[in-house]
């Protein structure tokens, strides 16, 4: 039965593709982490988006005349009985186009030979390029390289015919700004997927935090992260590589060594989630190795609380996307000047100066989707045919200048406080040693998933107040 869901998807991208058009998404390919091993492999987000054909070596090709007429192709591997003894099940073309639901499918052998036959008398091609095309996994073996070479080639020989019957497409266009577009916006599928990661996620935490203590490496933690997501279906095991970060490693943004020992009097920063189906997690929870705050590490940590709190509270339809971080921003800010690590003033002076950034110094939002930093546009830029990076790290004040929050949008929320020796070093606040040194190490992100509506709606579950996390590490 082929799903709607997928139908749906390639539908509102024919919308958006002007007539005499087509379209080729190129899927990933396996790929070597040693001379005889591969890493696992990984579907390319954006064929998985429109056909959940989830096989390597596969290029998705959608023609269009006009809204009633209207192709979807697949090239895939054929059958092979001696691979799929080796290396398990192929769908081979018959079986591929009778279950997805593709107009015709062919033998990925066959490309070249038959691409010729798609771009005929089409006037535009959507298709990234590859320095536009930010996967590297394609890259390192080669596969999307070998396909835009003989797309290209064709299109040369073409226009190299003196005499010809059939026109070609006279401009190429960035796929992705269509993709920016249409996964920005989640379907009831997709938040389903999403629900069923983040419950998983959350789950692990709760297993995670009774079994935290002194001794343990922070390669522990991450095991019995591990062994939660496998355990319960996510079977791409973790979204993005792991952060299990303690004491001083809190405060590097994007650690993942996750070899350190614990210690008492130490915090934890872990920042982890699953894939499920393809679709991501994003949680961070911050605690303590011993089961108990200091009363500095409350402090903290309810200030980083309340900047999330306050965030969330911005995060709805209508809204600039911006807004929600100002607040995070002003909130930690506050906090700062009542931990006097900045000096009294008012909140816009102190924004304006500048110094919270040693402390603070990332966005407190992404989206999230099937890539933990998912595709869609931040600011409202006149679409080009470059990709535009995802970005949460600009502090721009022009509310007007980035996108307002649409119904269905899902995004992190993660303020964090960050304080390494060098920026309380480069701050130039005189504390004293014992202060200075109560402070130095600590690092503390709160993140949690949320999903746009008129509120937000928080569907992360980990334990998060003090008494939360304290209650649970006691059990």
């Amino acid at each position: 039965m082929i799903d709607i869901h997928y139908k749906q998807r390639k539908n509102r991208l024919v919308k958006l593709m002007q007539d005499n058009s087509l379209a080729i998404i190129i899927g990933n390919s396996e790929y070597y982490r040693t001379e005889s091993g591969e890493y696992n492999f990984r579907v390319n987000n954006n064929l998985f988006y429109f056909t959940g054909f989830d096989e390597p070596d596969s290029i998705l090709i959608i023609s269009k005349t006009n809204n009633r007429n209207v192709k979807s192709y697949l090239f895939c591997r054929e059958k092979d009985e001696l691979a799929e003894i080796w290396t398990g099940y192929r769908y081979g073309t018959k079986i591929a186009k009778k279950q997805f639901g593709f107009d015709n499918t062919y033998d990925i052998l066959s490309f070249e030979k038959n691409i010729t036959k798609f771009l005929k008398n089409k006037q535009n091609l959507y298709f990234d390029l590859v320095p536009f095309y930010n996967n590297t996994n394609n890259l390192t073996n080669g596969f999307y390289l070998k396909i835009q070479n003989i797309i290209l080639k064709t299109l040369d020989d073409f226009s190299k015919l003196s005499k010809r019957d059939f026109f070609i497409p006279n401009q190429i266009i960035a796929l992705q700004n269509l993709m920016q577009k249409l996964r920005i916006i989640k379907d009831d599928e997709e938040i389903k997927l999403l629900k069923q990661a983040a419950d998983i996620s959350s789950n692990a935490y709760k297993a995670m935090l009774q079994k935290c203590h002194a001794g343990l490496k922070e390669s522990n933690l991450e095991a019995e992260l591990s062994y939660y997501f496998r355990n319960n279906d996510a079977a791409f095991n973790h979204a993005y590589s792991p952060i299990v970060a303690s004491g001083k490693n809190a405060c590097v943004l994007h650690y993942n060594q996750n070899n350190k020992i614990l210690e008492n009097g130490e915090l934890v920063l872990v920042d982890a989630g699953c894939e499920y189906n393809n679709y991501a997690a994003d949680i961070t929870r911050t605690f303590p190795v011993s089961g108990k705050f200091s009363p500095l590490q409350k402090d903290i940590y309810n200030i980083v609380l309340e900047a999330q709190k306050n965030a969330i509270s911005y995060l709805k339809i209508g809204e600039s996307y911006i807004t929600s971080h100002k607040q995070a921003i002003y909130t930690l800010i506050g906090g700062l000047i009542d931990l006097k690590i900045l000096p009294k003033t008012d909140l816009e002076t102190a924004y304006k100066e500048g110094k919270w950034q040693l402390f603070y110094m990332h966005g407190t939002s992404h989206f999230l989707g099937m890539d933990v930093h998912d595709i869609g546009l931040y600011k409202n830029l006149k679409i080009n045919t470059k990709n535009t990076k995802n970005t949460k790290n600009n502090n721009n004040n022009n509310e007007d200048s980035w996108i307002k929050l649409e119904k269905n949008m899902v995004l992190t929320v993660e303020p964090g406080l960050y304080f390494s020796e060098q920026a309380l070093l480069k701050n130039n606040i005189n504390l004293n040693k014992k202060y200075f040194a109560e402070f130095k190490n600590i690092g503390i992100r709160i993140e949690d998933d949320v999903i746009i509506n008129s509120q937000a709606e928080v569907y992360t579950t980990a334990p998060k107040t003090i008494a939360e996390i304290e209650n649970i590490m006691a059990k």
